[in-house]
């Protein structure tokens, strides 16, 4: 799975943003496509050069996944990726924003739409513990961000750069962090297969920074057996 980071990130690291996130990206898969299923590959561009060969290797097959957040990127993954991958995007947000896209960047390319993981940030209700805590344990340094501000907007979630606990609870009442009971976790995520997520990852991100390592295996256990039964 790639993407083009944040624009704080790429200023650290190249000393600017890319002039396009698209074109990046577009050109990344590029060459990776070419290494991956040709064996070699002869590209010079504007954000990546690369003339090399990949010495063929006994492999299963590698699937080519882009961060997806909002309709542009879920075109271009619908045109060049394997898979678009969602992280904090609601399941209505997923249906009526990301699918459509990604559909019709496939269709303009005239290959298969691509599978659709969606990265779902969650906490079980428990005694003693706080949602709104977790929420924002879990996803403050997101909600910080520009692009993952913009696509929460999109979705109908507002969050503030000078309110990280105000951007939890509205990140609960807009169904990008669940939090509930097994029975309700379990029907919020299938929320998501029919808004056309082929895979789901519960992230427990929240719980394994409060209570640490055995607590959020244990929550993975329980996940997994609200989700199977």
């Amino acid at each position: 799975g790639f993407g083009p980071g944040s624009v704080p990130l790429q200023n650290s690291l190249l000393g600017a943003p890319y002039a396009s996130q698209l074109g990046a990206v577009r050109e990344y898969v590029t060459v990776m496509r070419g290494l991956l299923e040709d064996g070699e590959v002869s590209h010079t561009g504007r954000y990546f050069t690369c003339h090399a060969d990949l010495p063929p290797l006994p492999r299963p097959p590698v699937h080519i996944g882009l961060g997806v957040l909002r309709p542009r990127m879920a075109r271009l993954a619908g045109e060049v990726a394997d898979v678009a991958i969602t992280w904090l995007t609601p399941a209505a947000y997923v249906r009526d924003v990301l699918v459509p896209a990604l559909r019709e960047g496939a269709e303009a390319a005239g290959r298969p739409v691509p599978r659709v993981s969606v990265m779902v940030p969650l906490a079980l209700d428990a005694p003693g513990r706080d949602a709104v805590e977790l929420a924002a344990i879990s996803n403050t340094g997101h909600t910080m961000l520009a692009h993952y501000a913009d696509m929460l907007g999109r979705s109908g979630i507002k969050v503030s750069p000078d309110d990280p606990q105000g951007n939890a609870r509205a990140l609960l009442d807009g169904g990008a962090f669940l939090y509930g009971g097994p029975d309700e976790l379990g029907e919020r995520l299938a929320e998501y297969t029919r808004a056309g997520a082929d895979e789901i990852v519960l992230n427990v991100t929240g719980v394994h920074m409060r209570y640490g390592e055995r607590a959020s295996l244990s929550e993975l256990e329980n996940l997994l057996q609200a989700v199977g039964a």
